[in-house]
């Protein structure tokens, strides 16, 4: 898509002499020197700026002189209407943009009669392509004696196309200011404030508008309150609109439907800058149609509007006005919303011959982004030819901006110097500077140009383009990983280790957010991170480390983690990383039941010996031990068992009963494996029958340490502590031994 917001690429057309539809009092014609623009590849429905300089070919004694630059039908001009300054600042004119044309007229007589040779100015104004066309075309003009070739690129869609079913989706609220520039003779400017007001809902906090913004029911208390209305600014008219339905048009999109809300359900304070009034009903559901065959819908509540127009005492000379409103629905309130609103329109001058004047331009450039923009105090001092200073004038100026000086003799040695800003400490600054008329560069932040006819800069008005490239100064850390490993886990010395970084932006220093990745390994060797704006406040953080079998991660200990980047930070900080792995235990209970004819011949207090043994595992040497069980069932605990242990339980044969045989010992399972933090729980069914009365048959004696017939793990990852309390079982370990 071709885009007005590509690098600017000027047009200029060539100096021919061309009658214009325009001349001076004495009817010599007006040429057009230059007429460029933007750009002259883009997309229909873009707006750009035209600048133009012209000359009277003739020398004027009198005026009026009148300028006009009819404009191609499809090419707008924007309604604008402003004044034209003469060298010294003082209105001379005015210019008035139409969409079919510029005219500009020069009316102060003595200010052209005192410039009687080369008389010659310049304008700017804004137009829109308004072309409509559907296919990419080129097109041929000739607009003020020179000919273009542009090139349209179609309208893109951009969401607001026509589709099936686009319903209108409340919005948050908020505060803006529109710009109402004069576009004729008679005219002020004037800023109109709005508010746009939605729902509330209990339990939003202020300042939290995403939540807020639906259309407000029947019966809801609203107040508004401009706060940003000061002395400089006098409210002409105020209104309250309300929307409680919306229509859908032919391209299939949804919009409020906005109606006055009566006077007589206002209630205005006495400056006007706070209303209140109740919601009124509001429809719901679908309507049907309105008389334009638009569908209708009720939104079952209000969308509301405050508009405040005011004029400006200054008459826009101050560009830029800030406002600040808020409001309640039930007392709740959204906190202060704020807005800005600027003039942005056209400019122009004119100067006569004998004399020249400079357009001093500010652009920045380079990796900082600001906000606000950046203010370079820029200095001309006017030497006569003997070199003596006779005058000096200042301005300062942000990007975009630019810097008219006063108009000088031929012969006067001009030297342009720029301070750039002292804040914010983090940027380096360099200049370009290039001279439009003569041609002459400088690579610094000062400029010397002397008024002749040889520097082509007489009896106009020549640009001097001040260029500032701010580039972040840029600094960075480094990191260090250490694993502390007492318990002997087997680890990866190869692991890697992810450590993250960010920081935040800071539009006063010029940088956006940021973030990045180090990866380390547990060697203690410092590792780098990549470049990070000085001045940014960088927080550190590690992630998960890989599970190690048996073991588990502490929360990593990091020091700094979190600090400021300066210029030499590298050399100055070391993040140190720590991470502890400590071994996981589990355990294991054993409990015996009896079962068998002969089962109520056991003492509940005979010991049964059950022994257990685990080779190695994830570094731990292994173990084995006993323990004794009793025949009531109370579970017996062995403990500090590491997880991964495969733990062979077998069963020494029980003593024997008077008057009845063990004939069978199962293991619910004979061999378990531990899991950190569980108890794995194991029964032991002994069965014992009772001796055959004298001439019965003996049952044979069966050697306890059967086939396992299952196994049963305590649900859950409890921590073990926990479990052994909570079981109420007993912790009995008994000639327990541990392997070297």
């Amino acid at each position: 898509m071709l885009s007005f917001l590509g690098v600017l690429g000027v047009v200029f057309a060539s100096l021919i002499a061309v009658p214009a539809h325009a001349d001076d009092a004495a009817g010599n014609p007006i040429v057009f020197d230059t007429v460029s623009f933007e750009k002259t590849e883009f997309e229909d429905g873009t707006r750009q700026e035209v600048s133009v300089q012209w000359h009277v070919d003739g020398n004027p004694t009198e005026a009026p002189i009148s300028i006009e630059l009819p404009l191609p039908s499809w090419l707008q001009g924007e309604a604008d209407f402003f004044t034209l300054r003469g060298d010294g600042g003082e209105d001379i004119g005015s210019c008035t943009i139409t969409a079919t044309a510029a005219t500009c007229e020069i009316t102060d007589d003595a200010y052209v009669s005192e410039r009687p040779l080369d008389f010659r100015g310049h304008f700017s104004f804004y137009l829109v392509s308004e072309r409509g066309n559907t296919a990419s075309e080129t097109i041929d003009e000739t607009i003020g004696g020179h000919d273009f070739t542009f090139t349209v690129a179609p309208r893109q869609d951009n969401g607001g196309g026509v589709c099936d079913d686009c319903e209108y989706v409340p919005a948050q609220p908020e505060k803006f200011g529109q710009y109402l520039r004069a576009t004729e003779p008679g005219q002020v400017d004037r800023i109109r404030w709005v508010v746009r007001v939605g729902d509330v809902p209990a339990g939003t906090q202020p300042g939290d508008l995403a939540a807020m913004g639906a259309p407000i029911a029947e019966g809801r208390v609203i107040e508004v309150t401009d706060s940003g209305i000061d002395d400089g600014m006098t409210v002409v008219s105020v209104r309250v609109i309300g929307a409680d339905t919306v229509r859908k048009g032919p391209d299939g999109n949804e919009v409020l439907n906005f109606e006055d809300v009566p006077e007589s359900e206002l209630d205005w304070s006495d400056d006007f800058t706070t209303v209140s009034w109740t919601a009124a009903p509001a429809e719901s559901g679908d309507l049907g149609q309105n008389p334009a065959g638009e569908d209708l819908r009720g939104l079952g509540g209000t969308v509301y509007e405050v508009e405040w127009t005011v004029t400006l005492d200054d008459e826009g000379a101050a560009g830029a006005y800030y406002n600040t409103a808020s409001f309640t629905v039930d007392g709740r309130s959204t906190g202060n919303m704020s807005a800005v609103s600027q003039r942005g329109g056209g400019s122009g001058g004119a100067v006569g011959v004998n004399e020249g004047q400079l357009l001093i331009t500010k652009t920045v450039e380079g990796d900082a982004s600001f906000d606000p923009a950046p203010e370079f105090s820029v200095t001309v001092d006017a030497y006569d030819a003997d070199g003596t200073k006779f005058d000096s004038e200042s301005a300062t100026i942000s990007d975009g901006e630019s810097f008219l000086t006063k108009t000088y003799r031929v012969g006067t040695r001009l030297v342009v110097t720029e301070t750039v800003p002292a804040a914010p400490s983090n940027i380096d600054w360099s200049a370009a500077i290039e001279d439009e008329a003569s041609g002459g560069s400088s690579q610094g932040f000062s400029y010397e140009v002397v008024l002749s006819p040889e520097n082509r800069n007489v009896g106009r008005v020549s640009t001097i383009a001040l260029t500032n490239t701010a580039t972040l100064q840029m600094g960075a850390f480094s990191a260090t990983k250490t694993v502390v490993n007492d318990d002997g886990l087997a680890l990866d010395d190869d692991a890697r280790y992810l450590l993250d970084y960010e920081w935040d932006a800071d539009a006063s220093r010029g940088f956006a957010a940021g973030a990045g990745t180090i990866e380390l390994v547990a060697d203690g060797a410092p590792v780098a991170s990549g470049s990070i704006p000085v001045g940014a406040v960088v927080r550190v953080s590690e992630r998960a480390s890989a599970s190690v079998d048996g073991g588990q991660w502490q929360a990593p200990v990091i020091t700094p983690a979190e600090f400021t980047v300066t210029a030499d930070t590298a050399s100055q900080v070391t993040v140190r990383v720590t991470n502890e792995l400590i071994r996981v235990y589990g355990a294991l209970s054993v409990a015996k039941t009896l079962s068998g004819s002969g089962a109520d011949l056991v003492a509940d207090d005979q010991e049964f010996t059950v022994h257990y043994s685990f080779p190695a595992v994830n570094g731990h040497p292994g173990g084995s031990g006993e323990i004794q069980v009793q025949a009531d069932g109370t579970p017996v605990v062995v403990g500090d068992l590491p997880s991964g242990a495969v733990v062979t339980l077998t069963e020494d044969a029980p003593a024997a009963v008077d008057g009845a045989r063990w004939t069978a010992a199962v293991f619910s399972t004979s061999e378990v494996t531990i899991v950190g933090g569980e108890i794995a729980a194991v029964t032991l069914e002994n069965t014992i029958d009772e001796l055959p009365a004298e001439g019965g048959v003996d049952t044979p004696e069966i050697v306890p340490g059967l086939a396992v017939t299952g196994g049963a793990l305590l649900p859950g990852a409890m921590a073990l502590a926990a479990l052994l309390v909570g079981a109420g079982v007993v912790l009995l370990v008994r000639r327990r031994r541990q392997e070297a």
